[in-house]
């Protein structure tokens, strides 16, 4: 065994060390924190306007719906000859296409099996407005 004695001035800077650690631990903590919180709410503002957009999208195929007595066909849908600019300014691209759960839907994708019905799948990458994150479909009927 050493009875090796530390001098105080040794004691100050492994204590000033410690202090120093801690105190970069905390930064990073908060800045962790702070950038956690940026992209999610990020995440949330994308799937609220994706949200709005079909919501949008909804009203005009409602409209449309009022004025033909029947929804568009998917080929007049994606033409955008139809729904713009009649029944919206433009047709939107949706915020969450492309990254996090919606890697793989680029687009709102438009379907009709009969005059009277239709179905745009859509995807959120985040919950938002009581949806859950990932694909939806809305149809005449509801939104799921």
């Amino acid at each position: 065994m050493s009875n090796e004695i530390i001098p105080p001035s040794a004691r100050n800077i492994s204590r000033e060390k410690l202090q120093l650690i801690v105190l970069v631990a905390v930064v990073l903590l908060f800045a962790l924190i702070l950038i956690w919180g940026i992209f999610s709410g990020l995440a949330l503002g994308k799937a609220k306007s994706t949200y709005r957009q079909v919501d949008n999208i909804n009203t005009a195929l409602q409209y449309y719906y009022k004025d033909q007595d029947r929804y568009p066909t998917a080929d007049q849908f994606n033409n955008q000859k139809i729904l713009v600019p009649y029944y919206m300014q433009s047709m939107p691209t949706p915020e969450s296409a492309g990254s996090g759960a919606c890697s793989n839907i680029k687009d709102f994708v438009y379907s009709q099996k009969t005059p009277k019905t239709f179905s745009l799948q859509f995807c959120m990458n985040a919950k938002a407005n009581g949806l859950s994150g990932g694909v939806h479909i809305l149809t005449e009927q509801s939104l799921q």
